[in-house]
């Protein structure tokens, strides 16, 4: 699969008190988030051709999130 340039990340949903924010892919697919708290956030990814949420527990500050877009 290849990564997915500027797609757009967001929390859609989250236990935390969160900004309206998002994130765009760069040219590998990847984006940050910092400064996340610990808690339960559901992520989504989108672009003009496909969305897909994830729903991630963070127990840490450092984590990675892979969020792969395929379609589905």
């Amino acid at each position: 699969m290849l990564p997915i340039s500027d797609a757009i990340v967001s929390i859609v949903q989250s236990t935390q008190d969160i900004p309206d924010i998002a994130a765009f892919t760069d040219e590998h697919g990847e984006f940050a988030y910092f400064d996340l708290l610990p808690g339960t956030y559901m992520f989504r990814a989108e672009n003009e051709w496909v969305s897909q949420t994830r729903t991630v527990k963070i127990t840490n500050t450092n984590i990675y999130l892979e969020i792969i877009l395929d379609g589905n």
